[in-house]
């Protein structure tokens, strides 16, 4: 007999981002209902560029958080995804 362990989670259960800087792995976190206003472009401590603000990559961003706001608010059905062990284990 085999037995798997999996782990799920809804895209409601997402409350927030955060983007760490590789350059001093600053994180930076936001309330993802705020995602569409609120992209950090730059580190706040090193100042290094994570995004051009407005460029495909940010504004693809942009639309990848509001669709998992939007797909998060449906009641009719429930959409999860699985979570894989985390790289190194």
């Amino acid at each position: 007999m085999t037995i798997e362990t999996r782990t799920t989670i809804q895209l409601g259960d997402i409350t927030e981002a955060e983007i760490e800087c590789g350059n001093c792995n600053t994180r930076i976190a936001w309330p993802l209902l705020t995602a569409e206003q609120f992209i950090p472009t730059h580190c706040k401590k090193c100042d290094r560029v994570f995004f051009v603000e407005n460029s495909p990559e940010h504004k693809d961003l942009q639309a990848l958080l509001a669709t998992i706001n939007r797909y998060s608010e449906r009641g009719h059905y429930s959409l999860k995804f699985s979570i894989g062990e985390p790289s190194g284990k």
